[in-house]
């Protein structure tokens, strides 16, 4: 191929990044002679610095337009001496044509904010053949139009459905495609903005991220890397991690010799192969040691759709998530152990579990010392800011629940409840006082504390209801009607 350019002195030459890649002969660039304008996705930024390193007279342009505006609408030259990041801009749109860049609310959006590109102007269709119901959701009246008494089509724009976002120089930089926005562990990840981090590590050429579902429908994170030199999955991994959250890793890097490709030159993402599950495990395959760690790891291969889990494996990188997560803390429930679903999210392996699981049962097993607590008590910060505000009936503060009761339950079983209650809890004992302009608190005796109040409403006059609604009101009574 390069010795066609030669030989045929190519000036000029339109084409995909991925294909121009896959076009490369002996780490030979195939460049033309004037003008080489690439086109159809993202343009990695270590493009641009291989061809300045030829010292190439050659320009460099990205260009960006749907066949839908007929045409390109957007352009971008490289410049020698400007620093790029990932990715290369689109640029800016050229004559006759207006983009929006708007929000799903079709706001727009600010600089450096990302939302859906939307394209007017000449050039831009009128919609699809044969089509409505495509045509209504792509083609849209532009609310940004200000004089709409334009010929037919003319006051349309068209949804691109790729995210970009402006950049503070006025060009516009490109994201990914709206549709490959995905929903993993109740996160909405845009798969174009991992892959332009992918793009900026040092050991990547080329680099596709897709969510594959396994066998549960469980959604997962793949990167496919096509290596500069060796592939340290380590290290792309660390690169990362310094970069994105944690709920954007991927779960599985798969290395390719080259992209699979569309005619059109584009990474073909369906032909991209399903990951290897043995990738998810940490490497420290450490079989159960006890019997909570057998049914946990049985617990974790049913749930994972795995043949075989670790001790030291993280559930969330096997594909756990908040769902999952429930049901996880159910089945161990069943199973004798009592998970929180909060000790899933702290304690992610197996092992970690098992030893929360030990320590609770340990402490199951000492008996804490209980006695009844006298004296003075200071005032949490909640209770000073209570006496702060002077309100006028400070005895009548009340956050009230009403209960109701099986009618099985008999009165001195009732009574016996509500004296274990004092028994157990100090702070129902408190009692208040103020002293030199200062509250105090203090434990006032058990026998001083009102237990079960039994009263017979059936023929009480209303003063009566008032006088047990006052006493209620200004204690804390259990109430037998």
């Amino acid at each position: 191929m390069q010795d066609y350019f030669s030989r045929k002195k190519i000036e000029c030459l339109k084409i995909v990044p991925s294909h121009w890649k896959a076009l490369r002969m002996d780490e030979k660039l195939l460049l033309p002679a004037k003008l080489l304008v690439f086109g159809g996705e993202a343009l990695p930024a270590e493009v641009i610095e291989k061809i300045r390193q030829t010292n190439s007279e050659c320009m460099v342009v990205n260009h960006y337009g749907p066949t839908e505006t007929t045409i390109g609408k957007l352009l971008h030259i490289t410049e020698p001496d400007m620093k790029y990041d990932s990715t290369i801009p689109i640029g800016k749109p050229f004559s006759n044509t207006r983009v929006y860049v708007l929000s799903n609310a079709m706001e727009v959006c600010p600089v450096g904010v990302p939302g859906q590109l939307y394209i007017a102007g000449d050039g831009v269709a009128r919609g699809y053949l044969n089509n409505t119901e495509l045509t209504n959701e792509k083609f849209i009246e532009n609310p940004y139009l200000k004089n709409k008494k334009t010929k037919a089509g003319k006051s349309l724009f068209y949804c691109t459905g790729d995210l970009v976002k402006y950049l503070p120089d006025g060009n516009i930089e490109f994201i990914g495609r709206a549709d490959t926005q995905v929903k993993i562990r109740g996160y909405r990840i845009e798969l174009g903005e991992i892959e332009n981090v992918l793009q900026q590590c040092e050991t990547v050429s080329e680099a596709a991220v897709v969510a594959k579902e396994d066998v549960q429908g469980n959604k997962r994170l793949a990167a496919y890397i096509v290596p500069k030199e060796k592939f340290d999955k380590e290290a792309i991994s660390s690169f990362l991690k310094d970069i994105l959250p944690e709920y954007m890793m991927p779960s599985f890097f798969v290395e390719m010799e080259r992209m699979p490709l569309m005619s059109n030159g584009k990474i073909n993402r369906k032909a991209l192969p399903d990951p290897e599950m043995s990738e998810l495990l940490s490497g420290q395959l450490t079989s159960p040691r006890n019997e909570a760690e057998i049914i946990l790891a049985e617990i974790w291969q049913d749930l994972l759709g795995l043949d075989t889990v670790g001790i030291h494996d993280n559930f969330f990188e096997l594909g756990g998530d908040s769902i999952i997560t429930i049901q996880l803390v159910s089945r161990a429930r069943r199973a004798g152990y009592e998970l929180q679903i909060g000790d899933v999210f702290t304690y992610q392996t197996i092992a970690r579990l098992s030893a929360l699981l030990d320590q609770r049962s340990e402490d199951l097993k000492t008996v804490g010392e209980q006695f009844e607590l006298t004296g003075a008590c200071g005032l949490l910060p909640i209770q000073q800011w209570f006496f702060e505000k002077e309100h006028k009936d400070i005895s009548h503060f009340n956050q009230s629940v009403l209960l109701e009761i099986d009618k099985g339950v008999t009165e001195p079983v009732l009574k016996r409840a509500i004296e274990q209650l004092k028994e157990h809890h100090d702070a129902l004992r408190f009692k208040y006082f103020k002293k030199d302009g200062k509250w105090n608190q203090v434990y006032e005796p058990e026998s001083e504390v009102s237990g079960l109040i039994t009263e017979d409403l059936q023929s009480s006059s209303q003063d009566a209801l008032r006088s047990l609604i006052s006493l209620l009101q200004t204690g804390i009574s259990g109430v037998w009607i």
